[in-house]
C-alpha cells in the first residue's frame, strides 16, 4: 500500500476511551473529521452510545458503538460476550489501522491484533503511571503517541519492561484550530451570551470533577469578592461520572456566600464564544495531559492561570505566557487575578505572547499533517520505520 489512491481506501478506526466528550474524544473526532477526505475508510468507535457518537454523527463521521471496554471490566459471562462482540465487529470492519485514544482502549483490542493483522497506535492523552502502562502494553502497539514531552519517560520505562523494542514513541503535542479559536469583541460576546458587561469574568472549561479544581476557583472568587472586586466565575462542564460533585460545588458556592458570583453553564458547544467573553481563564487541575482548553484560551488571547501539572508547563511559562499556581492555592489565584486587574497592560502582554506561541507551534493544520504522515508510514511497507513527529 504505497500509492495515495490505495491509502484513500484504507480503513482506519479512531478508538475512543469514553462515550462522553473529553479532550481525548474531541481530538479523535476532530482527526476523523479532518482526515476522512484523505483516508476514506475513516470511522469512530465508542464503547457505548453517548455524546461522542452524537458529535461524530453531527459532523457526518461514521460512528459505531462496540462494547470493547467491557472486555476489561465485565464479569466472566459479560466479558465473554464483549470479547465475541468486539471480535465480530473487528472482523466485519477489517481495519488496516486502529488509533486508540487511551492505553485502556488499546489494551481492550490488543488481543485481536495478531489474528486480524491490523496496525496500531496507542495515544496517551493524560498522565498515566508506569504499572498501568505495563499492563496496557503487554501486547505492544506499533507506535505510542504522547500528547506532551512529560509523558515520554513513563512510556519508555513501560515499553522497556515489556521488551517492546520495535515500538516507536512519537511526541505530537495537542493543537488547536486557530481558525475557530480567535480573539473577539469582548463586549459583543457578552451581550450575545447574556453576561454582565461590568464584571470581570473568569472562565473555566472542564468536566466537573474534584481533580479539576473548581473548588479552588470558587474559593478564590470568595477572596476577590471580599476585596470588593467585581469578579464572576463561569464554569462550563458537567459531572460526567454523575458522582454528585456538581451539587457539592453549588453547595460550596452557597456556603461561601458567592452563589451569585458563580455560574454553572453545563455542557457547552460555544466554547470559542465563551472565551471571547472572558477576562481570564483558570484551570487549577491536579491531573492532566496537555489540556486543549488552555491552548484554546491562548489562541483566543485570554490570560491563563493554571496549576503546574503534567504537560501544562510546556505551554504555560510563568509570567511570560501565563501563570502557574499550585492547584489548591486559592489565595495564589486570587492574588494573581487581583494583580492583573490592577495591571491590565501586563495581562495583555502575557496573552499576546501566548497567542503568538500557539499560532507558531500548536496549529491544528500542522498537527493533522503530522498524524497523516504517521498513518502513511504505518500503512506503507509492513516493516517501515516510523519517523517521529
Amino acid at each position: 500500500m504505497n500509492g495515495p489512491s490505495i491509502l484513500r481506501k484504507t480503513r482506519i478506526i479512531q478508538l475512543l476511551a469514553s462515550a462522553q466528550l473529553g479532550g481525548g474524544e474531541i481530538v479523535a473526532i476532530d482527526l476523523a473529521d479532518s482526515l476522512r477526505g484523505e483516508f476514506e475508510g475513516m470511522g469512530v468507535w465508542t464503547p457505548a452510545h453517548g455524546a461522542a457518537c452524537e458529535e461524530a454523527d453531527k459532523r457526518g463521521v461514521p460512528s459505531t458503538s462496540v462494547p470493547y471496554h467491557r472486555v476489561l471490566t465485565a464479569g466472566s459471562i459479560h466479558r465473554v460476550r464483549a470479547v465475541l462482540a468486539t471480535f465480530y465487529a473487528l472482523c466485519k470492519a477489517r481495519p488496516h489501522l486502529i488509533h486508540a485514544h487511551s492505553p485502556y482502549a488499546y489494551r481492550a483490542i490488543s488481543l485481536f491484533r495478531k489474528p486480524l493483522g491490523f496496525r496500531s497506535i496507542a495515544h496517551i492523552h493524560i498522565e498515566t503511571d508506569v504499572p498501568t502502562l505495563n499492563w496496557c502494553f503487554k501486547t505492544p502497539p506499533d507506535v505510542v503517541v504522547a500528547c506532551a514531552e512529560f509523558l515520554v519517560p513513563a512510556i519508555r520505562t513501560a515499553l522497556h519492561a515489556v521488551r517492546a523494542t520495535k515500538t516507536k514513541i512519537v511526541v505530537s503535542r495537542n493543537s488547536v484550530d486557530t481558525n475557530r479559536f480567535v480573539p473577539g469583541d469582548r463586549i459583543r460576546a457578552r451581550q450575545e451570551l447574556g453576561m454582565e458587561s461590568d464584571s470581570r469574568i473568569i472562565l473555566m472549561l472542564a468536566n466537573l470533577s474534584p481533580h479539576k479544581g473548581q473548588s479552588t476557583l470558587i474559593q478564590a472568587i470568595q477572596r476577590l469578592r471580599e476585596q470588593g472586586l467585581p469578579v464572576k466565575a463561569y464554569l462550563a462542564g458537567v459531572d460526567r461520572d454523575q458522582t454528585g460533585y456538581d451539587t457539592a460545588l453549588e453547595r460550596l458556592a452557597r456556603d461561601l456566600g458567592v452563589a451569585d458570583s458563580v455560574h454553572f453553564l453545563g455542557f457547552r458547544k460555544d466554547t470559542e464564544r465563551l472565551l471571547q467573553a472572558a477576562d481570564f481563564f483558570a484551570l487549577p487541575s491536579e491531573h492532566e495531559g496537555l489540556p486543549l482548553s488552555i491552548l484554546e484560551a491562548q489562541a483566543a488571547m485570554v490570560p491563563v492561570l493554571s496549576a503546574p501539572t503534567a504537560g501544562i508547563p510546556e505551554v504555560v511559562q510563568h509570567g511570560s505566557t501565563g501563570y502557574l499556581i499550585s492547584a489548591a492555592d486559592s489565595d495564589g489565584y486570587a492574588r494573581t487575578i487581583a494583580k492583573l486587574l490592577q495591571s491590565p497592560s501586563e495581562a495583555r502582554e502575557v496573552a499576546e505572547r501566548a497567542y503568538k506561541k500557539v499560532q507558531a507551534e500548536h496549529s491544528w493544520q500542522a498537527y493533522t499533517r503530522s498524524i497523516a504522515n504517521l498513518y502513511r508510514s504505518l500503512l506503507g511497507e509492513k516493516h517501515s520505520t516510523v519517523i517521529s513527529i
